[in-house]
C-alpha cells in the first residue's frame, strides 16, 4: 500500500472543525483506494487505535452500484483491523507476563502467571487459525533516520506469513 496523499482534518468532534490532524489516502496493489484518518480524524481520551485502522475510500461522487460494490468488499477492513487489535491485545498480555512489569507478587503468583501464559496460547493458536499466519514476537525495533534501536524490554507481536524464519519475526 502506498500513500497518494496527505490532508490536514479536523476532529469529528471539534465544534470549529480546525484542520490540524493528519488525513491519508493510499492506493493497494490492486489500485483500490483506502483512507486513514480522512475526512476526518478521531481520537478517543483513551485510544489512538483508529491511527492504525484503514478502509475502503468511498468518494462523495460514488455512484449507488459503486458504493455497493465497496460494500461488499468491506470484510478487508475488518480483517485489517481486527488483526491489529489482536496483535495489541496479544501484547497487552505479553506485558503482564513479564516479571519485570509484574507489580504484585502473592502467594498466587505463580498460578496466575501459568494460567495467563496458558491464555494466551490459546489465543496465539486460535488467532494464526484465523487469519492463516503466524504469530511472530521479539523485541521492538524502532527506526528513525537511518538508525535502528533495538528494545529488548518492550515485546512486540506480528502476524507473519506462515514460512517466515523465526530468526525475521517481529523485526
Amino acid at each position: 500500500m502506498v500513500c497518494t496523499e496527505h490532508h490536514k482534518v479536523a476532529w469529528e468532534h471539534d465544534p470549529q472543525q480546525e484542520l490540524k490532524y493528519d488525513g491519508f489516502l493510499s492506493q493497494d496493489t490492486a489500485e483500490d483506494v483506502w483512507e486513514n484518518q480522512y475526512p476526518c480524524a478521531s481520537f478517543g481520551q483513551l485510544d489512538n487505535s483508529m491511527d492504525r485502522k484503514v478502509r475502503r475510500h468511498i468518494p462523495d461522487n460514488a455512484s449507488d452500484e459503486s458504493v455497493q460494490w465497496m460494500l461488499d468488499h468491506l470484510p478487508k477492513e475488518e480483517t485489517m483491523f481486527g488483526i491489529t487489535q489482536a496483535e495489541n491485545f496479544l501484547e497487552s498480555i505479553l506485558r503482564a507476563l513479564n516479571p519485570n512489569d509484574f507489580g504484585y507478587i502473592g502467594d498466587d503468583a505463580v498460578e496466575r502467571l501459568t494460567a495467563l501464559e496458558s491464555f494466551k496460547d490459546q489465543v496465539t493458536e486460535k488467532l494464526e487459525k484465523a487469519a492463516g499466519r503466524r504469530v511472530g514476537i521479539g523485541p521492538l525495533v524502532m527506526r528513525k533516520n537511518g538508525t535502528k534501536a533495538v528494545m529488548h524490554d518492550i515485546q512486540k507481536v506480528t502476524l507473519v506469513p506462515v514460512e517466515t524464519p523465526a530468526a525475521e519475526m517481529a523485526t
